[in-house]
């Protein structure tokens, strides 16, 4: 999926257990020190699917599709 119009597609999730490592972690350098999140999702914005995957953009777990009204 991409979209040269809108790039703001992609988000990562943190999972509670993940946030708290990274809130107790000694960050000096937030580009090495962070460990990004397995789990991100796309969301489409033409209709508002959103499409989750696990560990890389080949491995989708999951696609949900927006109820009436949209999001």
């Amino acid at each position: 999926m991409s979209n040269s119009n809108h790039p703001e597609i992609q988000y990562k999730v943190f999972s509670d257990d993940e946030w708290l490592k990274l809130m107790d972690a000694h960050i000096v350098d937030p580009v090495i020190d962070i460990q990004w999140p397995v789990l991100s999702f796309w969301k489409c914005s033409v209709c508002g699917r959103l499409h989750f995957f696990y560990g890389n953009l080949d491995n989708r777990v999951a696609v949900f599709k927006a109820e009436a009204g949209g999001i």
